[in-house]
């Protein structure tokens, strides 16, 4: 993820929304089946999924993927205010879109994915306090990123970030925690699936998942 140089609003929109949306089909794709080893599965499908969605417009838009990075960017004065509301409104929908695509995809059996749930006694104020943290510092290497100083190492940005929200997933586990299609899976974005009738409305969940990249969710 680098800095990048004024392009037109479209572009800055189209390129949030395929990033986010790549972040949500292919992110939350390794969260519907059960798999025996714990979070792997999840954290590296979040991760490469970013490593994927930066290499492809990260030169274009920076490919923030999330409110919070593009906040971020905007206090560092790398964006302005017109651009970071485009930004949002890039990512609030394409994650819809992402998620709507992967539920097109799935049996109707199967609804509410990568909801976020807090586990193992950690109540609201700690949950908090762990987004924050696991925010703030994945704030830190996105912007180590765009130093500069960090010019020459740019092909590897999206390595990098891709592999840090890996790394959150695996670290946040024991606090927050997913049950996908009723098997026990200790991820940090989901919670569980839901009866055959809920409505397709709970593509609105994706929007957390968003704030939640780090977390991401």
């Amino acid at each position: 993820m680098t800095a990048v140089q004024q392009v037109p609003c479209t572009v800055l929109f189209l390129g949030e929304f395929l990033g986010t949306a790549i972040l949500m089909y292919i992110g939350c794709m390794g969260c519907v089946v059960e798999f025996q080893g714990g979070p792997i599965l999840p954290a590296f499908a979040f991760g490469f999924a970013i490593l994927a969605a930066v290499q492809i417009v990260g030169h274009i838009t920076g490919c923030h993927m999330n409110p919070a990075i593009s906040l971020g960017i905007l206090i560092l004065g790398k964006i302005n205010w017109k651009d970071c509301i485009i930004y949002f409104l890039g990512q609030y929908l394409g994650a819809l879109a992402g998620y709507a695509a992967l539920k097109v995809m799935m049996s109707s059996e199967y609804n509410t994915i990568c909801v976020l749930k807090l586990d193992n006694g950690v109540n609201f104020i700690q949950g908090l306090f762990i987004e924050i943290v696991v925010t703030g510092i994945l704030m830190f290497v996105v912007a180590g990123s765009m130093d500069e100083k960090n010019k020459n190492k740019s092909d590897s940005a999206s390595l990098r970030i891709g592999l840090t929200v890996a790394g959150f997933i695996f670290a946040a586990v024991t606090s927050l925690r997913a049950r996908i299609l009723q098997a026990a899976q200790e991820i940090p974005l989901a919670e569980v699936v839901q009866p055959r009738n809920q409505s397709f409305a709970d593509v609105n969940f994706a929007l957390k998942m968003t704030v939640d990249i780090s977390s991401s969710f």
